[in-house]
């Protein structure tokens, strides 16, 4: 049950990525979320989130995003999920220009629905 709200949230970003729509994408973090990216950049707080992605999408337009999950475990109150990502650029080329492995770090708010509470991402 849990696996299928985390894999519809995954899909949501992946709308969101496609649709270049930073609102729907950043709706999938909580209002504390964070992103830390390679080199240490933190991106925190879902509006932030939101301005970061909106950039992003600005610059590259439409993209598909696959993410693979490798494991996931749960710990206290939080969901590890650890994998793989890629971006394509969507309605071209197929071939992948960025790629690397991501921890997912997901809670539950107070009805139960899982959000993204940490996002650790490193390129390959």
């Amino acid at each position: 049950m849990m696996m299928d709200q985390l894999i519809e949230k995954k899909q949501m970003m992946a709308e969101a990525m496609r649709t270049s729509d930073p609102q729907l994408y950043s709706a999938v973090y909580g209002e504390n979320g964070q992103i830390l990216m390679e080199g240490g950049l933190l991106i925190e707080g879902r509006e932030q989130i939101e301005n970061q992605i909106s950039s992003f999408m600005a610059l590259l337009g439409p993209m598909d995003v696959s993410y693979r999950t490798k494991d996931t475990w749960e710990q206290d109150e939080l969901i590890y999920e650890s994998g793989h990502f890629s971006y394509t650029y969507a309605d071209r080329d197929q071939t992948p220009f960025y790629t690397g492995t991501y921890v997912f770090i997901w809670r539950l708010d107070d009805s139960g629905k899982p959000y993204i509470f940490r996002n650790i991402s490193i390129d390959d």
